[in-house]
């Protein structure tokens, strides 16, 4: 079983044009650390520990500002993905962080 630190370098470390893929509650996790931190695992877990949760957003280009569906929200970037290649194949979807009640910001 692998940890957050070893998720963390096997994607940050995989060559060129490999398409592996990390949670991207983990990426912001770890990228909200300072360049040096990211390598130590103790510092990458105690991150991972806190993770926000991430929610994919999509403008659907075809609709107007406060029409149903004009924004689309997905829980995951694979539900994002599959709903625009289905729907709209040019757009992009972005993670976005859900603000916690215990934030403070």
């Amino acid at each position: 079983m692998t940890d957050a630190f070893d998720q963390w370098r096997n994607w940050a470390e995989k060559p060129p044009g490999d398409r592996r893929t990390i949670p991207a509650e983990l990426y912001h996790a770890v990228m909200r650390l300072q360049p040096e931190d990211r390598l130590d695992r103790e510092k990458v877990n105690s991150a991972a520990q806190q993770l926000h949760k991430v929610v994919w957003i999509c403008e659907n280009a075809h609709k107007r500002i406060g029409d149903v569906d004009w924004i689309k929200v997905f829980d995951t970037e694979g539900a994002a993905n599959r709903w625009l290649a289905e729907n709209d194949p040019e757009a992009v979807a972005w993670a976005y962080p859900v603000e916690r009640e215990d934030s403070h910001g």
